[in-house]
Order: structure tokens, then sequence, then C-alpha cells
């Protein structure tokens, strides 16, 4: 059995098709009775291509042969289900997290004065949050919808727990809490204690992939330094792959996709 988690993706399309063949090309060079690919959350929000995303995503067959795909649920996903459901309580954080980018690539026609600055700002007036909310209700296709709903908290696979954002140490995995799950930072990743599984999550940005006895973080930050990140677990073996862009250079799909 073998593994691959892949970190965050906000919102770039590109990458996660080259993440796609380079795990392509190491199953059919190391061929193996059973994969999982799991995706650790945060598909969208601060890219361009977040509908892209999940139109891609809710488009694979959860079972495929010997792959079987998880799909983790990270706070943007949650943010966007509340930013659809509550405006009036997600929109000033949900779009200042890079929400606008979400909306936007829907199809959502922004007046000019509803700007990242002016959110961030809290110059948006409530009943405008419950009119982008509503537009943006009316472009999200319902299977997207279904996708979203349908996202697992974690997933355990061996001696692994497979988690967007970590968990409440010391407390059993089927009593954490969902915002733990999605949200938690430093309370758990500055602890060094045996959950009695291995945590692999995202959520927290590092430089390189961190590898540590009881956690094995996998967010590089594309949107942000340019690395989309997956770590292959088999055995007792560790290995990385990953995605880099060039600096200052685009980022177009291969020829090939």
């Amino acid at each position: 059995m073998r593994v691959y988690a892949i970190g965050d993706i906000h919102g770039h399309l590109a990458p996660l098709q080259e993440m796609h063949l380079k795990i392509d090309e190491h199953l059919n060079a190391n061929p193996i009775d059973k994969a999982y690919i799991v995706y650790l959350g945060d598909y969208v929000d601060r890219g361009p291509d977040n509908m892209a995303i999940i139109e891609r995503l809710s488009q694979m067959p959860v079972i495929e042969g010997h792959i079987e795909r998880v799909f983790i649920k990270g706070n943007h996903e949650w943010g966007m289900q509340g930013f659809m459901e509550q405006p009036l309580i997600f929109g000033a954080e949900y779009l200042k997290w890079g929400g606008l980018d979400t909306i936007v690539s829907y199809g959502v026609e922004l007046p000019d004065h509803v700007t990242h600055e002016a959110i961030c700002k809290r110059e948006i007036l409530p009943a405008e949050y419950e009119r982008l909310s509503s537009a943006f209700n009316k472009k999200v296709p319902q299977h997207h919808v279904e996708f979203l709903n349908n996202l697992d908290l974690y997933r355990q696979i061996g001696g692994y727990v497979f988690v967007h954002a970590g968990i409440k140490p010391g407390v059993a995995l089927e009593m954490q809490n969902s915002q733990d799950l999605m949200r938690i930072r430093h309370v758990f990743s500055d602890d060094a204690r045996d959950h009695g599984f291995r945590v692999v999550h995202g959520h927290q940005i590092f430089d390189d992939v961190q590898i540590t006895p009881n956690r094995i973080s996998v967010d590089t930050g594309f949107y942000e330094k340019g690395v989309l990140s997956c770590v292959v677990l088999e055995g007792n073996k560790e290995e990385i792959i990953d995605v880099r862009k060039e600096i200052d250079q685009p980022w177009t799909l291969p020829n090939n996709l």
C-alpha cells in the first residue's frame, strides 16, 4: 500500500495537473497493489482557477482501479460554504482570506467599490455581502455543492491520520473539534508528543516538507512560494514529489494536458 498526500492547492490548476502527471509517472515506475491519493484541503481562494479546481476534483472518481482518492476539507472550503449560507457572518473574513478570487472565478461580477482593500478596511456594507452571496449561489453548480458537502474532516490510513490543519493534542480522534481539524496551528505543530499515529497535514506554510516523528507537514505554499508538494508514504519510507514555479515566470498548462 502507498499513499500520495498533496498539500494546499489554493486555486492553481496547472501545478495540480503537473502533480497528477508526476504521480502517474511514479506509479508506472513503481507498481503497487493499492494506492491512495489524498488531497489535504484548501483547494480554493488566493489563486485564479478556483472554479476549475473544484470542477476537476469533483469529476475524479473516488475509486479508479487500484487507486482510491480521499478529499479532505480545509478551512477555505468551510469558509466558502459559510459565505454561501451565512454571508453576514462569513462575508468580511472569507472574502479577506482570498474568497474574492473564488467568487470571481465563478463569474460573479464585482462592483468597482468591492475590492480586497475595501474588504480589509471593513468598508463593505452587510447588504453587499448578501448580494454577492446570492449571485455566488446562482453560479456554483450543484455537483460542486455536493463535492464540498462530502469532504472528509480526516481519514486514518494505517498508522497515519490525514487532516487539513492538525489535531488537538491529548484529545481522542473521534472527539476532535471540527474547527481544530481545519484551523489549529501552533498548539498542534509545537507539540512533540506521540499521538498514537503520525499526522499528515497542510495549513501551515513551511519552506520545505517537514517530517518529524509525530507529524508531516506538506504545505509549501504554492500561491506564496511557488512550490506544490506531495509526500509519498510506503511502509517506513517517505519520498517527496514537488512541482516548482520559476520565480517571475508565468505558469501555463503543459501542452499535453
